[in-house]
């Protein structure tokens, strides 16, 4: 993972350089973000334990069969599979929570600890790593594979994208133009008529980047019928450069005094509200269902 990609950043501008004089009074939120979120009512957190759950019957299936290297390599515990909806407050997808936080991780983030690499150069492994992929799906039950499939395609086909086509573009344009000529007058005018303003180099500023070593760095000696398990990947933090700090801390004043994110975070919310409204009988019907899957992912992966 490298720096931070906003979401809702500031978007291809090639009229930033030096033209941004013209633009009228900035929109207004038309509610408060509060905090409560209606997409709080997606079963993200049961969608991540069936996705843990699978992922262990998994592993076991492989150790059953002679090969453990999948439950050496390690599993990552159970998170909420629409985290990244979340909004706000006043970070996330559209800025820093604090001016602390903008100096401390630029425009960055941590890294949690993957599973370690594995390499196969055996085609049996191969193989039985499909085969051990479907007998995990019925470890949860016969219709878990097809439950979740289904709420994943309703949830990610449907209702983010309609989600994505109700937020209002062109007014967060206005104000994608203003937060840049606030960077301006601080100090740090776009690199580039191509510039998409998004990252330390649009603005000519030298990026940080993760302490420690990459996991992806390790290169075994492959040999024929063999399975090998990396070493165990450690949590990485980034460490930005002083001039990207400099930067973030500038892009979070920028955004706290045009109340850029207040209007994001509250039209956000708006768009939220609309779509979970539309599909909320066809939401709903697989509350049930996905709650029993958890129950039964939950105790399966729990030690007797």
């Amino acid at each position: 993972m490298g720096v931070r990609v906003w979401g809702l950043a500031l978007a291809v501008l090639a009229s930033v350089c030096g033209c941004t004089g013209g633009v009228g009074e900035l929109p207004k939120a038309s509610k408060e973000f509060t905090g409560a979120q209606p997409f709080d009512v997606l079963k993200g957190e049961e969608m991540g334990m069936l996705d843990h759950a699978r992922l262990w019957a998994h592993a076991r299936c492989m150790a059953d069969a002679g090969y453990p290297q999948v439950s050496k390599a390690g599993l990552t515990e159970p998170r909420d599979a629409f985290d990244y909806l979340k909004i706000g407050p006043g970070g996330g997808k559209a800025g820093w929570p604090s001016e602390e936080i903008a100096r401390a991780k630029g425009f960055g983030a941590d890294q949690d600890p993957p599973p370690a690499k594995i390499v196969s150069s055996d085609p049996a492994y191969d193989a039985l790593l499909v085969s051990c992929e479907d007998k995990a799906w019925k470890a949860l039950g016969d219709d878990a594979k097809t439950t979740y499939d289904q709420y994943h395609d309703l949830v990610v086909n449907k209702v983010v994208v309609e989600y994505h086509q109700l937020l209002p573009r062109d007014d967060y344009h206005l104000y994608n133009l203003k937060a840049a000529e606030c960077l301006e007058e601080a100090g740090f005018p776009a690199a580039g008529k191509n510039s998409t303003l998004e990252r330390p180099s649009d603005y000519g500023v030298t990026a940080g980047g993760y302490a420690g070593p990459d996991p992806e760095d390790w290169r075994p000696q492959q040999k024929p019928g063999t399975v090998q398990v990396g070493p165990k990947p450690a949590k990485r933090v980034y460490v930005p450069t002083e001039r990207e700090s400099d930067l973030a801390v500038a892009f979070h004043k920028c955004n706290t005094k045009l109340g850029r994110i207040k209007f994001i975070n509250a039209t956000e919310l708006e768009a939220q509200q609309k779509i979970i409204t539309k599909y909320k009988s066809q939401l709903a019907a697989y509350d049930t269902p996905l709650e029993s899957l958890a129950h039964k992912a939950t105790t399966l992966t729990t030690p007797t």
